[in-house]
């Protein structure tokens, strides 16, 4: 297990190599791992499943896992790496948790406290401000807060909708709020400002209000956002290569299936392997193997159309979608593939080559859903790389 399992588990690497998987396991999910290694037996490798593992100290932790064959010189099964990933999200949820409870807080406060209080005279167009409004704002009690005045503490963009919030207060009697970033803060400060009609007693129209420093919550809700697209590129995407990974994978085959229904057209799988790649890792180091692999990947990405998907599910194995309108166009897509993959990739001063094995299959000529698709692919892939190695092989043929 690598470092990342080990602190995960709270097990040192002496602890871990006296247990078994199923003893990391706890009660209940004997028919996930059965599943799993079936999986794993019968196409070398498994689907991402949701399970659990016991923590040194006995507690529980709710990861994903996927695991994937190890092979022999021979093409036998002779293990499984696994792949696990904590998916913990008590944290994120704790964020969420307080980002609502925050802006609960922040309209309880309007409602109720009217901290940062604020008033608009219409007849002299003169506003009034709070102590706490004058500290929001950044100004003295000394400034004079007429409209022109207020008004040059924000954006041309921000007045517009400031005064346009203000006109449909006064005009239509309606009740309005309003977030905008007052100018001059880098990073920006966001002011939450609400408003609604009033008339005194000599009917005079105001409009009144509060406003609120909401720097922090739209920060938090940035940070929340920024956090919920980090956990879906995560989900959909490999770590190392940026590609898409089988999941993603799987949507644009659809995608593409739906396409090729609508014109006859075809879908070509290419299952992509490098050969020897093993022999980089222990030639130069897992940073240098780690580097082609990245480097692989941007080179299939540059030499297929946008169109195209390429994929990495894992290992030195990559994968590539493509809408053709017949079956001859794979072989011409596999070949300039090939091609550019002959192209040594320099690495800390060192040319780094790894041929690839090819295997290709289409939809609808060996089959219809991307599971069978992969596998006709995957084994004449397995194909090419036992009749020699560098060269690539059609399923069917």
């Amino acid at each position: 297990a690598n470092n990342a399992y080990l602190t995960m588990t709270g097990y040192t690497q002496s602890e871990l190599s006296q247990l078994t998987f199923n003893e990391m396991t706890p009660p209940g999910w004997e028919d996930i791992d059965s599943e799993i290694a079936h999986q794993v037996e019968e196409r070398g490798y498994s689907d991402v499943f949701e399970k659990e593992l016991l923590h040194r100290d006995g507690t529980i932790i709710p990861v994903s896992t996927r695991a994937t064959a190890v092979r022999d010189r021979d093409g036998g099964i002779s293990g499984s790496w696994v792949i696990v990933i904590i998916r913990d999200i008590r944290a994120y949820k704790r964020v969420l948790n307080a980002l609502e409870h925050s802006q609960n807080m922040l309209e309880q406060t309007n409602r109720m406290a009217r901290v940062g209080g604020w008033e608009y005279n219409a007849q002299n167009r003169q506003f009034t401000l709070t102590d706490e409004s004058l500290r929001i704002l950044a100004i003295p009690r000394t400034f004079n807060t007429s409209l022109t005045n207020i008004q040059k503490l924000f954006s041309e963009d921000s007045q517009n909708q400031l005064f346009k919030q203000i006109g449909h207060t006064l005009e239509g009697g309606l009740a309005s709020d309003l977030e905008i970033p007052l100018d001059g803060f880098e990073p920006p400060r966001w002011l939450r400002i609400t408003a609604q009609p009033a008339i005194d007693t000599q009917g005079v129209t105001y409009v009144v209000g509060a406003v609120q420093d909401i720097t922090e919550f739209k920060n938090r809700q940035q940070s929340l956002e920024q956090d919920r697209d980090e956990f879906q590129r995560m989900a959909f995407h490999d770590s190392l290569t940026q590609l898409p990974n089988r999941l993603l994978l799987e949507d644009r085959f659809r995608q593409l299936n739906f396409q090729a229904n609508r014109c006859n057209g075809r879908v070509a799988v290419i299952v992509i392997d490098l050969d020897d790649f093993k022999d980089i890792n222990d030639r130069h180091g897992h940073p240098a193997g780690d580097a082609l692999l990245r480097a692989i990947a941007s080179r299939l990405t540059q030499t297929v159309r946008q169109s195209d998907t390429v994929a990495r599910l894992g290992g030195d194995e990559f994968i590539i979608l493509a809408a053709l309108e017949d079956a001859d166009a794979a072989s011409l897509v596999a070949s300039k593939v090939h091609e550019q993959l002959q192209k040594p990739i320099d690495w800390d001063g060192a040319e780094l080559y790894c041929s690839c094995s090819l295997g290709i299959a289409l939809y609808p000529d060996q089959g219809d859903d991307f599971s069978t698709l992969y596998q006709a692919s995957d084994l004449a892939m397995y194909k090419a790389k036992t009749t020699g190695k560098n060269r690539m092989e059609v399923s069917g043929q």
